[in-house]
C-alpha cells in the first residue's frame, strides 16, 4: 500500500497509444466515408522508393 495515495488533484494518464495498420488506405477511407459520413481532408501516398522500409525488403 502506498504511503502517499494519489490526491484528488492528480491526474493519472494511461500509456495507451491506439493506432490502426491499414494496407489499403484508400479503400479504408472510402469505407469510413460510406459507413459514417467521414470526409477526407488530406491523403498522401508515398512511393515505395521513398519508404524507409523499402531498404529492408528482400529483392
Amino acid at each position: 500500500m502506498p504511503t502517499h495515495p494519489a490526491q484528488a488533484t492528480q491526474r493519472i494518464v494511461p500509456y495507451l497509444y491506439p493506432y490502426l495498420y491499414v494496407v489499403d488506405v484508400a479503400a479504408y477511407l472510402a469505407f469510413l466515408a460510406k459507413a459514417f459520413g467521414f470526409e477526407t481532408r488530406r491523403h498522401e501516398v508515398a512511393s515505395v522508393e521513398a519508404s524507409p522500409a523499402s531498404s529492408s525488403r528482400c529483392p
